[in-house]
């Protein structure tokens, strides 16, 4: 057993998770209490939107590793802990800004599309074998999958804006059937290589799931951490575009947060809402992240620092700067000019600063 599940103090288990993240409106709605579980498939811990609370305390087995993998418990054994402070943007090899050089990601991008850009080039390289990206399906609900489809990467680019339990997406690989597997080129589960995207509260429960040495750190070889300053309830969103603003979801072609909110619609019209008029609409547990650019990624992206259409990219890793540079050897994205590491800085000590503490 891991020694951060037989740490003293109270025994760890989904209860404590209720207790210390659930009940003080902490949870970030990652879904790594469920990606851990081994008993995910009985229901002790199933999904109900908003956050985790369907829980069966006769199947529980008390391993803790739900309590120890969540970003925001005590159990923190990632780089994101500010206990052990690291600088304001984490550790880092090389900080550039880069554009994608493949025209439909240049297309489908929120900024400079270099995170598709990556992703497909460690497909195509075999790297890995899959990808964990998010999409937004017909509602703008996000949803993440696992894929190795070239068009499926691309059309999952841009922002999404709102949490979702995206290792509900690892989760189904327990039960993952030979003909599914074979689609990714492997025999075994054990043998899968995947490239994760995600959140600063995702990447950093992804790695103490890794430093427990517990399923499904053995599948994961890449992380890709997004920057976020804070990121909203979709139910909510939902609600307040098409409730307040009388928007119709269809109706929308891109929503753009830098401050106020900017909501562009097929037809050409655009909405500009001021920041104090959406805060309500951020999920609760964003007050508590300490973490702008995901510290625990091997590659981290992002637009602040760089330049509108172009991406800021931290190589913190070798292997992340290795799979960085290769892509631009092989033309895949280009390096801009101008990377502003002192404002990158500053936004996340303000974020740091800002976040709620006990």
């Amino acid at each position: 057993m891991s020694k951060a599940v037989n740490q003293k103090g109270k025994q760890p288990n989904f209860k404590r998770i209720i207790e210390e993240v659930l009940d003080k409106k902490k949870c970030t709605d990652c879904g790594i209490c469920q990606a851990v579980c081994f008993l995910a498939g009985a229901g002790v811990i199933h999904y109900e939107r908003p956050a985790y609370r369907v829980f069966d305390d006769e199947l529980c087995e008390r391993c803790g590793f739900c309590q120890a993998s969540c970003p925001v418990t005590s159990y923190d054994t990632s780089n994101s802990d500010y206990r052990v402070f690291r600088g304001f943007i984490g550790d880092y090899i090389g900080l550039r800004s880069f554009k994608t050089k493949i025209p439909e990601v240049s297309e489908r991008c929120q900024d400079g599309g270099a995170v598709t850009s990556l992703l497909l080039y460690m497909i195509e390289n075999n790297l890995v074998d899959a990808v964990m990206v998010t999409k937004r399906l017909e509602n703008w609900a996000p949803q993440s999958f696992i894929t190795n489809n070239r068009e499926a990467i691309i059309d999952a680019a841009g922002s999404k804006y709102a949490t979702n339990p995206v290792f509900q997406a690892i989760t189904s690989l327990k039960d993952i059937t030979p003909s599914e597997l074979a689609k990714y080129g492997v025999k075994k589960i054990d043998d899968l290589r995947i490239a994760v995207v995600g959140l600063p509260c995702q990447i950093s429960g992804l790695t103490k799931v890794q430093n427990l040495g517990i399923f499904p750190s053995n599948l994961i070889k890449v992380k890709i951490g997004l920057f976020c300053y804070k990121n909203y309830s979709w139910i909510k969103f939902q609600e307040f575009l098409t409730k307040k603003l009388k928007i119709k979801i269809e109706d929308i072609k891109k929503i753009v947060i830098l401050g106020d909110m900017t909501v562009q619609l097929k037809n050409g019209k655009t909405i500009t809402i001021k920041s104090q008029d959406y805060e309500s609409l951020v999920n609760e547990g964003c007050a508590w992240c300490k973490d702008l650019t995901a510290h625990d990624a091997d590659i981290s992206c992002g637009n602040i620092g760089s330049a509108v259409g172009a991406t800021t990219v931290i190589a913190r890793t070798k292997k992340g700067f290795d799979i960085v540079e290769r892509a631009r050897v092989t033309n895949l994205i280009e390096e801009m000019p101008g990377v502003n590491v002192a404002e990158v800085t500053k936004q996340a000590r303000m974020k740091l600063n800002k976040a709620k503490t006990e």
